[in-house]
């Protein structure tokens, strides 16, 4: 009955957030986004607080899988919000900058990898570091400009 309980309360907070996230211009790509994104920082911070290099590895490998099968799955969906995305001017574009700035996993992320133990960490090990720059593959905002799969249209501002 308790799980229930819990599981109905969560799905209540979900639709409040969503309907509240739809009222205050955020799209349902990007809230799943968010939670994917979410989870992955969560575990990655995991991953580092494990003092096994073994199993830091694992855990890299595992929420990296999760998180790029999740993000492949909606990559239709990803393709069609970066359009929109791309369309945005003055001040909507300013907010989603500004709210996209903010997000609780960039800081979660960056906090990570700016981390003197972190870095140590990925010095002494090459495995730990290759398992790092492996799961990283999975996500293509990830990768080098040179590397990504995600094409961008050129505008005439690009252009030199």
């Amino acid at each position: 009955m308790m799980k229930w309980i819990t599981s109905g309360a969560l799905s209540l907070v979900f639709s409040l957030l969503f309907f509240t996230a739809q009222a205050g211009g955020i799209s349902p790509t990007e809230l799943k986004m968010d939670k994917i994104m979410n989870t992955y920082a969560i575990k990655m911070k995991a991953a580092f607080l494990e003092k096994n290099d073994q199993k830091t590895m694992d855990m890299i490998k595992s929420a990296s899988q999760e998180a790029g099968t999740q993000i492949n799955q909606m990559k239709s969906e990803i393709e069609q919000w970066a359009k929109a995305l791309k369309g945005m001017k003055g001040p909507e574009k300013e907010a989603f900058e500004k709210r996209y700035a903010e997000k609780p996993y960039f800081k979660t992320i960056f906090t990570l990898m700016l981390d003197p133990a972190v870095s140590q960490r990925l010095q002494a090990n090459p495995a730990l570091a290759k398992a790092l720059e492996d799961g990283n593959a999975a996500f293509p905002n990830f990768k080098s400009r040179e590397e990504s799969n995600i094409e961008e249209e050129s505008s005439e501002g690009d252009q030199e």
